[in-house]
């Protein structure tokens, strides 16, 4: 999975072109990120202003025993009552990654999680929701969504109408680029979580993923209807278990200061 670009940022393209171009690629569609009501983060207003800028982010990371978790939280939502984000990042080199988007504030709302993937990559989606995307001539990756009840995947490539799944790399110069849109409507609060899993950790086939009880840092189990579990299995090894962000946990690997995650492996992991 090293020295491979996958996901991009589209880039800027026009400044004085076309107004629906200029707005694309300055949009929140075009990023990695949640979108809300099909609504930006800041709301452009001609070619370099916004009627308002996005909400101060706030963020942080930390590595123990070699995981590494990235936190970020912004509020430029808080024009749709209130809406606050946060995405919970959490990579084990080499093996798998766990993005977590959680969104809180008040009533029903239609969201969006968009992935934009580099040109060189080759990406497929199934009826189940879970993709593919394979580098040419490179090692793959698969990106499971935890929930997916009500939820409906869109992989787009170039496409004018609306415009989705461009990428510029040079001012005027733009080309089409995967990009997997999964959208869903749901009443605040709620969470979406991604695993992104090597295949060298899935021998090539879709890992099974299934929701999963945990324990707190007492050893008290959580039923699932109190934390967000999830267990990511290939082969009978187990990848990885969260939980939610207010929950106190604990593992043989990794404590986060009694937060939200809690990573294990319950047997030896085949070396790469």
């Amino acid at each position: 999975m090293a020295d491979r670009t996958w996901h991009i940022d589209p880039g800027t393209y026009t400044y004085n072109g076309d107004w629906n171009w200029r707005t694309y690629f300055r949009s929140s569609r075009a990023r990695n990120t949640v979108t809300v009501d099909g609504h930006s983060q800041a709301l452009a207003h001609r070619s370099f202003r916004f009627l308002f800028h996005p909400d101060r982010m706030e963020s942080g990371a930390r590595l123990s025993d070699g995981i590494v978790v990235m936190d970020c939280r912004h509020r430029s939502y808080r024009f749709l009552g209130g809406i606050v984000h946060r995405r919970r990042v959490v990579i084990v080199p080499g093996r798998f990654m766990l993005v977590v988007d959680v969104l809180e504030g008040r009533g029903r709302h239609a969201f969006g999680q968009h992935w934009h993937f580099d040109p060189a990559v080759d990406v497929s989606v199934g009826e189940d929701g879970v993709a593919r995307a394979v580098p040419r001539g490179g090692e793959g990756v698969w990106f499971i969504p935890l929930a997916r009840v009500g939820l409906v995947a869109d992989l787009v490539s170039g496409r004018e109408n609306p415009i989705q799944g461009w990428t510029s790399r040079g001012f005027g110069r733009k080309i089409a680029a995967p990009c997997l849109t999964y959208a869903w409507q749901d009443a605040l609060p709620t969470v979406q979580a991604m695993a992104v899993v090597a295949d060298r950790m899935a021998g090539g086939t879709a890992p099974a993923v299934r929701a999963a009880a945990v324990a707190d840092a007492r050893g008290r189990a959580v039923p699932p209807d109190g934390a967000l579990g999830l267990v990511v299995a290939a082969e009978g090894r187990t990848a990885l278990v969260l939980a939610r962000f207010d929950a106190a946990l604990a593992s043989a690997t990794l404590a986060v200061d009694g937060e939200a995650f809690a990573a294990e492996e319950t047997v030896k992991w085949r070396t790469p």
